[in-house]
């Protein structure tokens, strides 16, 4: 692969074994030849086990100044910070119309709770979590269409970073700057969640990729 210039590289953690691995050998120079991560950053969707953020607190404190971790949520129109748990409890009760990202069975058929629908421009239905309906038709109960981690993950990290690299509004996405992404993924999970960044002016990386040197 061609190396890219002018850009940044951003660790997204997910405060797992990975990920702080990445984060602890950038900070303490044990990646030589790579270069070092400007920024962490974390998306939070509100409702992470406890765990998570104890880790996620304590990886704060012990990168401190040296590799910054900014934590981000997705929010509501109103402004309120997403909360994944509740967001769901008012989507199987008509209380909301945007569906967050847990696996929720209901007992309505899809045309039936309306609120389970979200249209793309080509008019396919999907949803942004796992729910399973029974299909109108053959009686079936299947997993709709989803969309979750785009609204609840990847769309605040974006967000995100286009403000640590001060990437400005409106500028054509395959011009400078750029963002190298590390991303710590257990490998064997690669297949499944190793996918390319929907924006051309991110370059998702599983593994560092090192400094061409010469």
């Amino acid at each position: 692969m061609a190396e890219i210039t002018d850009s940044h590289v951003i660790l997204s953690p997910g405060a797992g074994v990975q990920s702080t691995a990445l984060a602890l050998m950038a900070v303490r120079g044990e990646l030589p030849g790579f270069r070092r991560p400007v920024a962490a950053i974390f998306a939070d969707t509100g409702w992470e086990p406890r765990g998570v953020y104890d880790h996620l607190h304590w990886l704060v404190q012990e990168l401190g100044e040296a590799l910054p971790v900014h934590i981000v949520a997705d929010r509501h129109p109103d402004g309120t910070p997403a909360n994944i748990y509740a967001d769901t409890l008012a989507l199987v009760a008509y209380r909301r119309e945007r569906a967050p990202g847990l696996p929720v069975y209901v007992k309505e058929t899809r045309q039936q709770n309306p609120s389970l629908l979200k249209t793309r421009r080509h008019g396919t239905p999907f949803i942004e979590i796992p729910v399973w309906a029974r299909d109108d038709f053959t009686g079936k109960i299947g997993q709709m269409r989803r969309q979750c981690t785009g609204s609840y993950k990847i769309a605040p990290i974006y967000r995100c970073t286009r403000q640590l690299i001060a990437r400005p509004p409106r500028i054509r996405k395959t011009r400078p700057p750029f963002v190298e992404m590390w991303v710590g993924i257990p490998a064997e999970e690669r297949d499944k969640r190793c996918k390319p960044s929907r924006e051309p002016w991110i370059t998702n990386r599983w593994r560092p990729q090192p400094l061409r040197r010469g």
